[in-house]
């Protein structure tokens, strides 16, 4: 039996990459490998995600770990994560999905107004290369073993910016993986500049996008959600308090879900409460588990954020999204939503038509009256079909790890 590490964003505070890696996990067990996560917990990043979680949330969090993840001990170096590799006598190693092949090059990172100790301006050790994410660990190791790159995003990356040295670095990096697939089109670009044009990754889906074949039927039953005594059918409004529309917004979309008789609910994030003058507001804490239920047996899903989205692509349940991602150019103060994860999804299944970007200039929100009849009119067969295909995309990608693996 093989024996394979999994690297991912699995012990932060987020719904998304809980689920990710725990859709990986249980794809691995199902096939018959011995598989753990190696628990690499970077401490900036989680000192991050403790101050800015409610305490009570965090737990929820911890105990989603204990009872779903299989992880080895705690690693906080590159000589943690290659003792722990060869103690546990891995054969390989896959690392994603998620945003873990990010790096913020010097020139973006250092401004002659600001000091060198960049990582107080909102970035963490895994946003700069080199980490364990690219690899860092890999030269230590005594015996060289198959280090995958799985649906890897490079969310936000400015790859225009990286300067020859690091290019050559990343490059060196990029030789030692065996196997390399990318979530989207910008991170396509990305690996195709550091790798000056040599490569160009397969686009392959989110795990969570295999969610529902993952994991066992116990997980993604409505039982789950029994305890929020939900109405039986319900829309979702999820929005970041920054982010979020008028009040007047939400009181139309409200009185447009009543008049067909549709109950109206929030859904916080982690880090925030998310009240609203609506039907029900679902209070933290919540588990991943929960809170991917409560999307799946939805009637449509209305916020922020890229993996509700997944998760209403993977339950073919109608979304409209408000996207925040995309960076502001210098010059033309245009938003490049090229790098917006959300819109590359929606952009590349003719889904646009339930997309929004808040960011762009002089923004204003579209009429709740257009958002509701989106959600309403929803092209439920395309959602369907959609559905099956990413299944069988995601499994074909597993398919092709499987056999790097085991070559």
């Amino acid at each position: 039996m093989k024996k394979i590490g999994i690297l991912t964003y699995h012990s932060v505070y987020n719904f998304g990459a809980n689920l990710q890696a725990l859709s990986t996990l249980c794809y691995f067990r199902n096939h018959g490998y011995d598989v753990k996560i190696i628990n690499w917990r970077p401490r900036d990043l989680l000192k991050n995600y403790a101050e800015s979680t409610p305490v009570k949330q965090a737990k929820v969090h911890e105990t989603f770990y204990e009872c779903f993840f299989d992880l080895t001990e705690i690693c906080y170096t590159d000589e943690d994560i290659v003792r722990v590799i060869e103690k546990e006598s891995m054969d390989a190693i896959v690392i994603g999905s998620d945003a873990v092949c990010r790096h913020f090059p010097f020139l973006v990172r250092w401004r002659p107004s600001r000091t060198y100790k960049f990582l107080k301006n909102g970035l963490f050790s895994p946003d700069i290369f080199p980490n364990p994410y690219w690899g860092s660990f890999y030269t230590r190791l005594d015996k060289k073993i198959p280090m995958i790159l799985m649906s890897v995003s490079s969310q936000g990356t400015l790859y225009q910016y990286t300067l020859w040295r690091e290019r050559k670095q990343l490059l060196k990096a990029i030789n030692n993986f065996s196997f390399i697939t990318v979530r989207d089109s910008w991170t396509q670009k990305v690996f195709k500049c550091f790798s000056y044009g040599k490569l160009l990754p397969n686009i392959t889906p989110d795990p969570v996008l295999g969610f529902n074949v993952n994991v066992s039927q116990e997980i993604v039953s409505k039982n789950i959600i029994k305890r929020f005594n939900l109405p039986e059918k319900y829309i979702i409004l999820s929005f970041k308090r920054k982010y979020a529309p008028s009040e007047d917004w939400i009181k139309k979309f409200f009185y447009c879900c009543n008049e067909k008789g549709l109950a109206v609910i929030s859904l916080p994030y982690p880090q925030e409460e998310n009240s609203l003058n609506v039907d029900v507001n679902i209070s933290l804490p919540i588990s991943p588990i929960e809170w991917y239920n409560i999307i799946k047996y939805s009637v449509g899903y209305v916020g922020n954020n890229m993996h509700p989205i997944i998760v209403s692509i993977h339950n073919a349940v109608p979304f409209f999204s408000f996207d925040y991602y995309g960076y502001t150019k210098l010059v033309t103060r245009k938003v490049c939503l090229e790098c917006s994860k959300i819109y590359d999804l929606c952009q590349k299944f003719d889904l646009l038509d339930y997309y929004s970007n808040v960011q762009m200039r002089n923004y204003q929100f579209p009429n709740p009256e257009v958002v509701f009849d989106r959600i309403y009119n929803f092209d439920k067969e395309k959602a369907i079909f959609l559905a099956k295909k990413r299944v069988n995309d995601y499994k074909d990608l597993m398919c092709d790890i499987e056999k790097v693996i085991n070559e």
